[in-house]
């Protein structure tokens, strides 16, 4: 375990040995020291980040130095003796290649899925720095609405999985900087249209093509919550999630394959089909190699029914790409 101390305090392990790490640090009291330790000796090579300024004239005196050695005159070499003349071979002999090819293979099969591996943990990382900046701007929201967050709405002109993103930027908590495309897949700024803008959109026939387009691509490469129904009084009514909702509850993740009638089945492919980030109420990210969280195994994806809508109940929750609606057999008015 001493030899991930170093790996857990720069960020590159793997989430499984980060995991272990933690647990370790827990259950060995005394390994604290030392991880403390490696902190400080971390921190003063950090100090020397910065290289220092060069000394006023130096690029001068470099040219002069140069200049000085280039035009002196060297004596000429002796010709060589008879004995000391060896014949022309060729540089590469046949056992030669054979041993370099073989090094190349052996390094390379080696050195690539490490490699590979290593890309892969670096965009899951940037996904996860990006999706706490989205929670962030989530709990801003909540502060100036009641606690609520978002809701992604029964009918239109916000209906839709990405209708989270209007509605952050005419609350002027969102970043303008902040990406909706996944550090793992490409990155975007959002498209900064308001709600009224949206509705326009929606109400005018001539610019169908326009909305239809938009709500495929307002959310980026990232699912949001699409809510849940519960009984009330005898009639079923749509809620969102509140920053009071529960921790442990997701509300954004790496979008999944998308179909509104079915869900599909796979991971986000915004990390090569591995799994997905998913971010929850209470501010934790965690990448999941599977569709499921929880001890019962939720389907973030799919709701009780196995449909990517409304879930049943505020523990079914579902999280849908931009153009994922609520409520997919109703009926646009």
């Amino acid at each position: 375990m001493e030899e991930n101390l170093s790996g857990y305090l720069l960020n590159a392990l793997d989430p499984e040995a980060h995991d272990q790490v933690e647990r370790y640090l827990l259950d060995h009291p005394e390994a604290q020291n030392r991880l403390d330790s490696i902190r400080r000796t971390l921190d003063l090579l950090a100090e020397d980040r910065q290289d220092a300024a060069p000394s006023p004239g130096l690029k001068v005196a470099t040219l002069s130095r140069i200049a000085e050695y280039r035009c002196r005159t060297l004596p000429k070499a002796p010709r060589p003796s008879p004995s000391q003349i060896v014949p022309r071979r060729s540089w590469w002999r046949r056992s030669d290649v054979a041993v370099a090819a073989l090094l190349l293979i052996t390094v390379g099969s080696i050195g690539v899925p490490a490699l590979a591996n290593w890309w892969r943990q670096e965009r899951i990382i940037a996904c996860k720095d990006n999706l706490r900046r989205w929670h962030a701007a989530l709990l801003g929201y909540s502060d100036t609405h009641n606690g609520d967050f978002p809701r992604v709405e029964k009918n239109p002109p916000l209906d839709f999985a990405g209708a989270f993103v209007p509605l952050l930027q005419d609350s002027e908590v969102l970043p303008r900087d902040i990406s909706v495309g996944c550090p793992g897949n490409r990155e975007h700024t959002p498209y900064l249209k308001s709600v009224n803008e949206i509705a326009a959109m929606q109400a005018c026939q001539e610019r169908n093509d326009e909305y239809q387009d938009l709500r495929r691509k307002m959310g980026g490469c990232y699912a949001y919550t699409l809510g849940y129904q519960e009984m009330v009084n005898g009639t079923p009514q749509h809620f969102g999630l509140r920053c009071d909702s529960g921790d442990e509850l997701p509300i954004m993740s790496d979008k999944p394959p998308f179909c509104q009638v079915t869900c599909p089945l796979g991971n986000s492919p915004n990390h090569g089909g591995g799994g997905q980030n998913v971010l929850f109420i209470g501010g934790n990210v965690h990448f999941h190699r599977t569709r499921t969280v929880g001890l019962k195994g939720d389907d973030i994806f799919s709701n009780k029914e196995g449909i990517m809508a409304v879930g049943f109940g505020i523990s079914d929750s579902v999280l849908g790409p931009s153009e994922a609606r609520p409520y997919p057999n109703l009926e646009n008015p």
